[in-house]
């Protein structure tokens, strides 16, 4: 089967790919957010570990934060495709990075970002993240768990008495 490709939204997506990376590798938070993705007004994130879709809101704390946990994040992949239905790119980028346990072990964990970009601003309007092994994304949702309890972002679980 033949897959139509866009020259224009490939390119929109090779592009982001590129300046996503760098802006990780250099640890530039605030391209990242502000140039590079639609964060503060209208995004998507879907979690590895949680069911619900984040708003623009919850994305912008939780992105901000996983790369504190995740530990050496580099990528060491990068698949581009197009969508042009819906006139995006989609980016997939096969990432690896360490994350450290309760207990102080660590885990490497081996991961995709899967971006949706938009075709006219090459901003991502949403990201799906996958995580493996098992042991890194429990790793993971146990280290993010405690960042979003403490930031105060768990509502309150209803008692049954």
């Amino acid at each position: 089967m033949d897959i139509p490709q866009n020259p224009k939204l490939s390119q929109v997506g090779n592009t982001f790919a590129h300046q996503w990376i760098e802006a990780i590798r250099a640890g530039a938070e605030n391209k990242i957010w502000d140039d590079l993705t639609t964060v503060r007004t209208k995004f998507s994130f879907n979690s590895p570990a949680v069911h619900s879709t984040y708003d623009a809101k919850g994305a912008n704390f939780l992105l901000r934060n996983v790369l504190h946990v995740l530990q050496g994040l580099y990528y060491v992949e990068v698949f581009v495709g197009t969508d042009t239905k819906s006139n995006t790119a989609r980016v997939a980028l096969h990432f690896r990075a360490k994350i450290t346990t309760d207990s102080g072990s660590i885990v490497e964990a081996d991961g995709i970002d899967l971006f949706e970009v938009d075709g006219d601003s090459g901003k991502a309007v949403a990201l799906t993240v996958m995580v493996r092994p098992f042991t890194a994304l429990s790793a993971l949702k146990q280290q993010m768990g405690k960042r979003i309890a403490a930031a105060g972002m768990l509502k309150p679980k209803k008692s049954k008495l």
